[in-house]
């Protein structure tokens, strides 16, 4: 014997999204060396690609941080410890 059921289309009540970890905001370093580090462990510990603001949601300063980031991970990429991926974001290359 088969049982027939028909299950009702719910939308996105199913839909499964991906579960990131919050946003721990760290104060933005003072020296380049610092900071260059700081990006780096920013991007090891993501587990996904981050764009610039994405990147910058994990430091609590303001002013020169925007206009840092990128040439931070121009550096990180010149260095291999990071990659870009669809254009506009970075991820951790390993060391």
């Amino acid at each position: 014997m088969v049982l027939e059921t028909q299950a009702e289309d719910d939308g996105d009540a199913h839909q499964v999204k991906p579960a990131y970890p919050a946003v721990v905001q760290r104060p933005w370093p003072i020296g380049l060396t610092e900071q260059i580090k700081a990006v780096a462990e920013v991007l090891a510990f993501a587990g996904r690609s981050l764009d610039l603001e994405g990147l910058a949601d994990h430091f609590n300063a303001r002013g020169r941080r925007g206009d840092r980031l990128p040439t931070l991970l121009d550096t990180l990429v010149a260095l291999g410890r990071a990659r870009v991926v669809d254009g506009g974001r970075w991820s951790y290359a390993g060391t």
